[in-house]
């Protein structure tokens, strides 16, 4: 079996795992990806199990680490769909977690615009980088960020709604960070 084929199955493995909420098993396969891809010289994947690894990060809590490995990744990204738009995502709960709001927006805004030019008639990353853009207003704008965030759900459910538009980990995410913005709406 060709190196860049493993690496793929490992990766694809990895991602199931992490869907499937086995975060501890997900990471040892992903390491396994990641060591093997720098073996092999496979960069773009070697920088795509780097990301993956820092999601775990992120669903941990662990936003300084995911956030770093992610800036990291996200230089390997760099214009290559749907890699940056995941790239971009996670390091916009991130900087949430982190508590740097104006960086989340600012995040989840180069979401918005890459994912806007995907060609896509119904794009899934728009919906993920609105979401993002809602739950990361500043305090006094949780009644704007709620409106949004209502408008998001609108999106997806003319979508098919969310399970067809956004992976598990990605409800986990805005779950983690939405009570505000509910509470908001009284």
């Amino acid at each position: 079996m060709a190196a860049s084929t493993h690496v793929a199955a490992l990766g694809d493995l990895g991602e199931t795992l992490i869907q499937a909420g086995r975060r501890d098993d997900a990471r040892v396969v992903i390491v396994e990806a990641v060591e093997e891809a720098r073996r092999s010289d496979l960069t773009l994947s070697a920088a795509w199990g780097v990301g993956q690894l820092a999601f775990i990060d992120l669903l941990e809590g662990d936003y300084e680490s995911a956030g770093r490995e992610l800036a990291s990744a996200l230089t390997h990204a760099r214009s290559v769909y749907p890699f940056e738009t995941e790239m971009l995502h996670g390091l916009g709960y991130a900087y949430l977690g982190l508590g740097r709001r104006s960086d989340a927006r600012a995040t989840f805004g180069d979401l918005l615009e890459f994912a806007s030019g995907s060609g896509q008639a119904i794009n899934p990353e728009v919906a993920l980088a609105l979401c993002g853009v809602a739950l990361a207003v500043e305090p006094g704008d949780l009644r704007a960020g709620a409106r949004l965030r209502g408008a998001v759900a609108k999106l997806r459910q003319d979508a098919g709604g969310p399970k067809r538009t956004m992976w598990r980990k990605d409800e986990e995410l805005e779950r983690r960070f939405e009570q505000p913005v509910i509470d908001a709406l009284g």
